[in-house]
């Protein structure tokens, strides 16, 4: 029990450092947050509902917890990709993983080859052989 508080302790303190610099806070302006909410200038100090409380706050002062990424500024190699899923298909689909690939592609997609997907939908073929994979796997 004690070891699951102090997971959910570094967890909490964690995330109030992460919203601190999302919400580009300087040290007094946080400080003075802290202090204010809860009576301490300090996060070491606080129990578990005091940093609760300071989480809700920043919450509230627009902190979203999520990492935002958008799609369409990541790089990524196209081929190294679909090389990827073709081998795994091979291994999930069995002898004819091609046909039986193409033919999600088209069903899914409207597509006929996936050398057409972008990134987005070749991340979702990966997913769909992944999801098969586990269904297939016995442990």
């Amino acid at each position: 029990m004690l070891v699951i508080n102090q997971k959910i302790r570094k967890s909490m303190l964690a995330k109030v450092h992460i919203a601190k610099k999302e919400l580009g806070l300087d040290e007094d302006t946080y400080r003075m947050l802290l202090k204010e909410l809860t009576g301490k200038d300090s996060c070491k100090h606080m129990k578990h509902e005091e940093l609760d409380t300071v989480l809700q706050a920043m919450y509230l002062l627009g902190f979203s917890g999520r990492k935002k990424i958008n799609l369409n500024t990541i790089q990524f190699h196209k081929d190294g990709m679909i090389f990827h899923i073709e081998n795994l298909a091979k291994i999930i689909m069995g002898s004819r993983w091609r046909y039986r690939l193409n033919g999600y592609i088209r069903k899914k997609f409207n597509c006929d080859s996936i050398h057409f997907l972008n990134f987005k939908q070749l991340c979702s073929v990966f997913a769909f052989l992944r999801l098969l994979q586990k269904q297939t796997d016995p442990f």
